[in-house]
């Protein structure tokens, strides 16, 4: 268990629902595929079809670490 799963379900708001996905592989898989749709929309205004846009460079400079982390290889990526 990731240490934010274990914060996510203890947590008042959103505790009951995210305890609601264990043993539950339906009500995950309906969510799961409910978010992707939502997810697909952003972006998909535009007439290349291509979904979603690459917005990276609209946040700010003191991000440039985080730019950069993109194109090392996966497992280069620890923290």
């Amino acid at each position: 268990m990731f240490p934010s799963d274990a914060k996510l379900a203890a947590h008042a708001k959103v505790g009951k629902e995210f305890k609601g996905f264990v043993d539950n592989q339906g009500k995950w898989n309906g969510k799961f595929a409910d978010a992707m749709e939502k997810m697909a929309l952003f972006g998909s205004g535009g007439d290349d079809g291509k979904g979603l846009i690459e917005c990276t460079g609209a946040l700010p400079r003191a991000t440039n670490a985080k730019r950069e982390m993109r194109g090392m290889p996966l497992f280069a990526r620890r923290h």
